[in-house]
Formats: C-alpha cells, structure tokens, sequence
C-alpha cells in the first residue's frame, strides 16, 4: 500500500527526479494527492500527465490551487519553501498550514 499524498520537490538533478517521479505515480496505487512544491515541480508533473493521458488542458501554477488530473488524483501547487521565498515572504507559515489544511480535510 503507497501513501494517499505525495510531496513533490525537485532539485538540480531534475532529470534523476523526473525518472523517480514517473515511477512513483505509476506504481503507488492508494496515491489520491500530489503536493508540488515550486513551479519546477508543478510543471514537471504536469508534464508526466500531458505525457501519459495526452492531456491539452492548460494547467496554471498557483499557490494552493487545486487541480483536477484525469486519473482521479488531485494536484495541489505551492510556492517552495526556500529561503528566498520565505525571506520575501512569498511564502509564510500560514499560507503553507492553509494549504496542508485543505489536503488533510480530502484525506
């Protein structure tokens, strides 16, 4: 049994993470959530659905946007929680707990 939300974040090796990723969505069965975390993230798994479900709806990043994928999964995009988007305070502890909250009340 796979967890029902996975947690996206993506590093400099985003062509190892890409890999891991696809792997990760196509074997977790109980997965009903995916929380990206920052715009690389976001658009990388969008990218794997385009890829995977031949998808032409245009997905927009946004802080605690939800997203409807066409496997049944809801996506979640969030700012990532670096130091430079915390120090500017794109991202704060209440936005991130806003966004947590909301996953939790689907679960």
């Amino acid at each position: 049994f796979g967890p029902p939300i996975i947690i996206v974040k993506l590093r400099p090796s985003i062509c190892q993470s890409s890999i891991f990723f696809d792997s990760e969505i196509k074997n977790l069965n109980n997965l009903k959530i995916i929380l990206t975390l920052g715009k690389v993230a976001f658009e990388n798994c969008i990218k794997f659905y385009k890829k995977n479900y031949k998808m032409q709806k245009k997905f927009i990043f946004k802080h605690g946007r939800k997203h409807y994928l066409p496997d049944g999964k809801l996506l979640f995009s969030s700012y990532h929680p670096s130091p430079r988007n915390v120090n500017t305070g794109l991202l704060n502890e209440m936005k991130m707990k806003k966004i947590l909250i909301s996953i939790r009340k689907l679960l």
